[in-house]
């Protein structure tokens, strides 16, 4: 994979001109050289110099001196990288968002790094065998829109199952899905049976005393069960009021099940990366992944829509 992209990369700079984006190691360190030289000589400055001084600055990080954008106070530090440099970055960003696409790569990386192009990104991606097969397999597939409650003021939400019957951990065998239809906002939570109204009122109580109840709560799981759900929660929590809709519209219905795909993927990448098969483990650090990751319907992350901040990491 890094092959295929680094041959892809090199066909490319074939045809970029000299003061394109791309920095070769060469490159790189003629410029930490000579913006040490500028910074240090008080010699009259061309107006390149100062071209120059106003698109980079040196900073030292444990030992190593790195082009970075110059900043003004609190301003985020972000760094220029070389083209050597570009696939473990692409590739570390890739896998912290479980394989997610083009946007959220965009939206990690622009944070961090200036010089990282959609172009690279495009590149890495095309290279990436999994996402590939991915695609191929989802090709046909209609895109999932979220719709908007019909009632004025309501709070929809979404619930669903992931069934993990094939890669059991322990006791648990599903993991249930829980949707904010504004913010986009997810909790998982493992279950041990699909079917237990109880297990799964009790995890929906946890999550609605920590982020309130909905209004209205969808589920396509079966009518009786989605019912006998809401029974279970009434039971406990007596001056809930909340009412069980099936969603009316295709987009809607699969709006858990296109985030069941994604965190199966997720998933999946953690389990690889830490060389286990406990993903009850793994269930809320790849909660956090899904939600801090951009997503294009609210421009945002869900963290952010959710809590008006970014994550603290």
């Amino acid at each position: 994979m890094e092959n295929k992209f680094v041959d892809s990369l090199n066909d490319i700079l074939k045809f970029k001109k000299h003061n394109s984006t791309y920095l070769s190691e060469r490159k790189y360190d003629d410029l930490l050289v000579h913006l040490k030289e500028l910074k240090e000589s008080k010699k009259t400055k061309t107006p390149n110099d100062y071209k120059l001084i106003k698109k980079y600055d040196i900073l030292k990080v444990r030992d190593v001196e790195r082009l970075v954008v110059p900043t003004n106070g609190g301003d985020r530090i972000r760094f220029y990288v070389k083209n050597e440099e570009l696939f473990h970055i692409l590739h570390e960003a890739h896998l912290s968002i479980g394989h997610g696409g083009r946007s959220r790569m965009e939206h990690v990386l622009n944070s961090k790094y200036k010089n990282i192009t959609r172009e690279t990104i495009m590149l890495y991606l095309g290279s990436c065998e999994f996402c590939q097969k991915k695609s191929s397999t989802s090709k046909n597939r209609l895109e999932v829109k979220h719709s908007a409650p019909e009632e004025k003021n309501s709070r929809c939400c979404e619930i669903g199952v992931i069934d993990m019957q094939t890669q059991p951990d322990g006791n648990y065998k599903f993991i249930l899905v829980y949707q904010d239809h504004l913010t986009k906002f997810v909790n998982l939570r493992p279950l041990t049976h699909q079917r237990a109204h109880g297990e799964v009122a009790c995890a929906l109580l946890d999550i609605f005393t920590i982020f309130g109840a909905p209004t209205i709560l969808q589920s396509d799981n079966g009518g009786k069960f989605a019912n006998e759900v809401i029974e279970e929660l009434w039971n406990t929590w007596k001056d809930l009021k909340m009412i069980l809709k099936k969603p009316r519209h295709s987009q809607s219905q699969g709006s858990v099940e296109h985030d069941s795909q994604e965190v199966k993927l997720m998933l999946g990448t953690w389990l690889q990366n830490n060389k286990t098969k406990k993903w009850s483990e793994g269930l809320k650090l790849v909660q956090l992944m899904k939600n801090r990751s951009f997503h294009r319907g609210i421009k945002c992350s869900p963290y952010e829509a959710m809590f008006v901040s970014k994550p603290k990491i």
